[in-house]
């Protein structure tokens, strides 16, 4: 198995690189059939407009095992930013979610963090990594 880390509820998967494709996707079947699983693809409005992220979609249109992707959009501060995540994301279907993190709800929400004294002003990948993984766990499926 690729290293391969549980941590309670948030599994991550490292070292990719040593483990063929075929043989890590087959695991991954066997392993929702028990437990689903979501997808959290963090990015920046740089990053979405860079010919990788397109690539990384039109892989995940493939990818049946994934119930559930949040693209957890961060340092993207005008509305445009989010349509236009939300149009690349379109080819995903109903399984994909776009998390806005400069938007004005999740704004609200860190606002009440900082209010009850829980440090979340520094944005960035980070942060928005564990915004999409609050999001991901509210889900009951996953």
């Amino acid at each position: 198995m690729a290293d391969f880390y549980q941590h309670g509820l948030i599994a991550t998967m490292h070292d990719l690189g040593t483990i063929k494709r075929d043989q890590l996707e087959r695991m991954l079947e066997r392993y929702v059939v028990n437990c689903q699983v979501g997808l959290v693809l963090p990015v920046t409005a740089d990053d979405m407009r860079a010919e990788p992220f397109d690539r990384i979609i039109a892989e995940l249109t493939a990818v049946r095992y994934v119930p559930q992707i949040v693209v957890a959009l961060g340092v993207a501060p005008t509305a445009e930013d989010y349509r236009e995540a939300v149009g690349k994301v379109r080819a995903l279907g109903d399984r994909a979610r776009v998390l806005w993190t400069d938007g004005a709800r999740v704004q609200s929400l860190y606002q009440q963090l900082n209010d009850a004294g829980l440090a979340v002003t520094t944005p960035g990948k980070g942060r928005s990594v564990w915004t999409a993984f609050g999001y991901l766990l509210a889900d009951p499926r996953l």
